[in-house]
């Protein structure tokens, strides 16, 4: 049991999915949630399978729909399941009649009121689910959280129709609901804590399996799942037989064809997701290689998919589905036709590829999540590991070797991403970061220089802005590189605490105005939201230690990214600066409640207001830092000061850095039950034996992270 399909299987299916069923990553300062009455807008396949599997729970459900035909119809789906439950002597008739009588089909969102959740599974269009959110929050009570089911929707824009966009949220079900084990919980740009929390609770409530993602259009599984469709239809535009196609998926570990999963999700859908992407985006818009295609069925042929009973196959009444015999007539057969192993190659590079931008653009918050999400949501082969431990299988370099050749033949989706570029280039893994001393990321930017070092002392990893030309003023691509750092370095479970410092003689002059001139409002409040917000979020919420080694001038942002770290190290002749006041806008990056935290309302008051220099003595005077250093030491001491943390056990320093950052919003009582519900898996982990083993036998310990 030591080889690669073993070790992936049993890390993936086992430990990573152990980790998540226990709802790991759920935020520790909100207490456990259980729903009791819940509402589901939206009656056809996927609002009725999240009712089944709800009311199958014991909750109370409202279903609704436009019509009382229509969410009629949604709890047969409920009654039909339940049938063959009965007949096959799995359940009574009492208790699947018992399960039905929780089901409240109705029209009237009045029945909403004092539901806990609610959950919108309506068309995906944006003016439809605006409008049935707009009903709903004004039925249901102020604690309840509305959650949105769309499959590639940004939650941050659906929430613009909310009132309460801190409780606002994705919880993405896949289809058949009451079969697929997975949830994908999203996370938009103004989720709170609380809702993440109790969308989790929920989940573990069907127990079912979680991840969690941050917003993007098709945020994870929808978009990597589309790559496999998409390159499907390509094929078959290009002209090779739509039976080899088939075969080809099944034949790399997928459990169904791209052709004919594209007819069961549905052609229509497609093409009404590519439609909206394409308002919502206007020039930005990039047509998926899939869209010739599905457009030509959706308008052209009129073939919608297996709901319409004709699609990339026919579905003849009472009779097994065959590819449709007209397809070698739209698109004429290649007298030559490719290998199956190409076409199988073609098929899971690209999946896994997309897999890779989703985890260097942030959102992917690990690894683990990575390959769990691509198994049980979509199906990629589960002797791989999932996507990110195919990568890893193959190998960094081989994959990227391989990518490029792809692209040459086939265009430019295939071409590898700055990441893997990276990591084929040091030999690093995403599950072990394997490549030791000094390396370099390049992730971003136009020159061969990276904007972000990533270095390697023991188990400190030091990432070092590296734009000393201009005192390391945050441009999109040191933010993006940043990021994809934060996220490697987050994912090596080798490292156990990071140092973050900028090259040259400053930490971070700030942002860049005149690489990116504050032109617009809208843009700027995008920018600070989704990109910086993304890095300085990454940092927070990383349960490694991150100490922050400032050795020179630190700047308006610049000192949020200096301050949202755990520890600060300042050299004594570094000084921070806030200028915001003098040039007329409001302090960013979360730093008024930085400053608040630290130094108190009218000590940050006079900080923000003053722009002037704040020298070191003064920094560590009003606790702005930790410690002041000689200039030449800070880093080294920073490095020192991370190498003693490592000594800690990770499980518990990562509960205890969730508790020491939501502290300051809870009350006594809360903070009594925070800490009480999450000595369990502090106490359920290796660690604790460990120390209590080491304890007794009056030896150092030596902690896993386990």
């Amino acid at each position: 049991m030591t080889g690669p399909v073993a070790r992936n299987l049993i890390r993936t299916m086992f430990v990573n999915k152990g980790n998540a069923d226990k709802l790991s990553v759920r935020p520790a300062d909100v207490p456990k949630s259980k729903v009791t009455k819940l509402g589901v807008l939206g009656a056809g396949m996927m609002g009725a399978g999240v009712a089944y599997v709800s009311a199958m729970q014991g909750m109370e459900v409202i279903l609704i729909d436009s019509t009382t035909e229509q969410a009629e119809k949604g709890k047969a789906y409920s009654a039909k399941l339940l049938a063959r439950e009965v007949e096959k002597g799995r359940r009574t008739q009492e208790q699947a009649e018992a399960v039905l009588a929780r089901i409240r089909p109705t029209t009237d969102y009045a029945q909403l009121e004092g539901a806990d959740l609610v959950i919108e599974a309506v068309f995906e269009h944006r003016g439809i689910k605006a409008d049935v959110t707009a009903k709903a929050e004004a039925v249901i009570p102020k604690t309840a959280v509305f959650a949105s089911n769309t499959s590639t929707l940004p939650i941050t824009g659906l929430a613009k129709a909310s009132k309460r966009p801190k409780s606002f949220i994705g919880i993405h079900f896949f289809s058949p609901v009451e079969k697929m084990p997975l949830v994908e919980i999203i996370v938009g740009k103004q989720t709170g804590n609380e809702a993440i929390a109790r969308a989790l609770d929920y989940v573990g409530q069907l127990k079912k399996t979680p991840i969690v993602v941050n917003d993007s259009r098709g945020f994870y599984t929808s978009r990597c799942f589309g790559t496999y469709t998409a390159e499907g239809a390509k094929m078959l535009s290009e002209g090779i037989d739509p039976q080899l196609i088939e075969s080809a998926g099944r034949l790399a570990g997928m459990p169904v064809g791209p052709l004919a999963v594209s007819d069961e999700v549905s052609l229509e859908l497609a093409y009404k997701v590519m439609s909206q992407s394409r308002e919502d985006l206007g020039a930005k818009y990039k047509e998926p290689v899939s869209w010739p295609v599905v457009r030509h069925f959706v308008e052209d042929l009129k073939r919608l998919g297996r709901k319409s009973g004709a699609g990339f196959y026919d579905y003849p009444e009472g009779g097994k589905k065959v590819l449709w015999s007209g397809l070698a007539n739209e698109y004429p057969r290649l007298a030559q036709q490719p290998s199956i192993e190409e076409l199988k190659t073609r098929l899971l590079y690209i999946q896994a590829l997309e897999t890779a931008r989703c985890f260097e653009e942030g959102v992917l918050r690990s690894v683990h999540e990575a390959d769990l999400g691509s198994i049980l949501g979509w199906g990629f082969p589960a002797y791989t590991g999932g996507t990110l431990s195919y990568i890893d299988t193959i190998g960094p370099a081989k994959f990227v070797a391989e990518c490029k050749r792809l692209a040459r033949l086939y265009g430019e989706r295939f071409k590898p991403t700055k990441g893997l570029l990276a990591r084929a280039q040091s030999g690093a893994s995403y599950y072990d970061g394997a490549a030791q001393g000094c390396r370099q990321s390049i992730l971003r930017g136009t020159t061969s220089m990276s904007l972000v070092l990533i270095e390697r002392r023991g188990r400190v990893a030091i990432l070092t802005l590296n734009r000393p030309e201009s005192l390391n003023a945050f441009t999109s691509g040191l933010r993006e590189s940043l990021l994809s750092a934060l996220n490697e370095v987050n994912a090596d479970e080798s490292v156990r605490a990071v140092v973050l410092t900028g090259a040259g003689r400053a930490f971070s002059a700030g942002a860049d105005l005149k690489a990116e001139p504050m032109t617009s409002g809208e843009a700027v409040e995008r920018m600070l939201n989704e990109e910086f917000g993304a890095s300085l979020r990454a940092i927070a919420r990383m349960p490694k230690p991150v100490v922050a080694a400032v050795n020179g001038l630190a700047s308006g942002i610049g000192v949020s990214f200096a301050l949202v770290c755990d520890l600060v190290v300042l050299g004594e002749s570094a000084f921070m600066q806030l200028p915001f006041a003098k040039i007329a806008i409001v302090p960013d990056g979360g730093l008024t409640w930085l400053l608040t935290e630290r130094v108190g309302h009218r000590r940050a008051f006079e900080l923000a207001i003053s722009g002037e220099r704040v020298p070191a003595a003064k920094c560590l005077e009003w606790n702005l830092v930790n410690r002041v250093v000689p200039d030449d030491q800070v880093v080294t001491a920073a490095v020192a000061w991370a190498e003693q943390l490592c000594d800690a056990a990770p499980v518990a320093l990562g509960y205890m850095k969730q508790l020491l950052r939501s502290a300051p919003d809870m009350g006594y009582e809360q903070t009594i039950r925070a800490e009480a519900r999450l000595q369990a898996p502090c106490i359920d982990s290796q660690d604790f034996a460990e120390g209590v083993a080491a304890f007794r036998e009056k030896r150092v310990p030596k902690f896993s992270g386990r």
